[in-house]
This record gives C-alpha cells, sequence and structure tokens, in this order.
C-alpha cells in the first residue's frame, strides 16, 4: 500500500515545478524515516522481547526478521524513486512569488 501511495505522489507532482520536487522528496524521506526507523525498531524489539522471554526461546525461528524479497524490493524501490526525483530536479523551474 506504501509503494502504490508514493507512487500516486510522484505521478500526480508537477514535475517542472522545483518546490514540489523538493517537498516531495523531504516528505517522503521524514515517512521513511519514521516508518522504517521508529516504527519498525519498536516492532523488532518487541517482537526479539516476546521470543527471547518464552520458556523455551526460538528467535531463530519466529524472531524479528526482513522478508526476503519484499522488504528488499520496497527498500530498492524507494531509494530509486527518491534518486529519480533527484535527477529530474536540474530541469525543474523555480517556483517564483507570485505578484499581486
Amino acid at each position: 500500500v506504501g509503494i502504490i501511495w508514493w507512487i500516486l505522489l510522484f505521478a500526480l507532482h508537477n514535475k517542472r515545478d522545483e518546490y514540489q520536487l523538493c517537498q516531495f522528496i523531504v516528505g517522503f524521506q521524514t515517512a521513511k524515516f519514521f516508518s522504517q526507523g521508529w516504527l519498525s525498531l519498536i516492532r523488532g524489539a518487541f517482537s526479539y522481547y516476546l521470543c527471547a522471554n518464552q520458556k523455551f526461546p526460538t528467535c531463530d525461528v519466529s524472531g524479528p526478521r526482513v522478508n526476503e524479497y519484499g522488504d528488499v524490493v520496497g527498500f530498492l524501490f524507494q531509494i530509486i524513486l527518491v534518486w529519480l526525483t533527484f535527477f529530474i530536479l536540474p530541469y525543474s523551474e523555480p517556483c517564483y512569488q507570485v505578484e499581486r
């Protein structure tokens, strides 16, 4: 769901507007910091706590781990999308203030 959301946002942004491209990059990286950073840390620590405090620890089977293909593909997609936006930036136009 997250990947589809960011594809939709990328498609809807005006690629010729420098401000919108920068806003997309900053928003994307901020969301990634919270979703893959803090939330993953909390989820991983809680999963490890649950598996390590069982009568017979089974962390090697049911502990916190990365889904081999789904997470890697999603992570690579995020990197590619941000770099693609960076490569488009030099071809964009600065946002000028509208005079009244």
